[in-house]
């Protein structure tokens, strides 16, 4: 479980996500093709997902497009905290399984400031 809370962590401080100058000059493609990468990789995850802070997609890894998160339990702990979160096993409420959800913050690399959760 340290490692998953690592990676999120890890995965929160990609320039894709917390750096604007980089994040705008990538395509939406372009950046999930880094996350599928990461999919990849890890080996662990069923998808990753990255949102603003009013909880609209931003970029996620390929699957079926995930809906505003907002009202999301974990969402709001890493809003309000401003820490990584991990959830107990629950149902999804996007695919119905039986997920576990690592969730961290994206902070602006220049202000340090709260943009997001991943």
């Amino acid at each position: 479980m340290f490692e998953r809370y690592s990676d999120i962590q890890a995965i929160a401080n990609l320039p894709i996500l917390n750096n604007s100058n980089a994040a705008t000059r990538m395509t939406f493609q372009e950046k999930q093709t880094i996350l599928n990468k990461y999919v990849q990789i890890y080996g662990v995850y069923d998808s990753i997902a990255a949102f603003d802070i009013n909880g609209n997609l931003i970029v996620q890894s390929s699957g079926k497009t995930l809906s505003n998160h907002k009202d999301r339990d974990y969402f709001q702990q890493v809003i309000q905290t401003g820490q990584p979160v991990i959830t107990n096993l629950e149902t999804s409420k996007s695919t119905g399984e039986f997920v576990i959800h690592f969730a961290a913050p994206i902070k602006d690399v220049n202000t340090g400031k709260l943009i997001g959760v991943v």
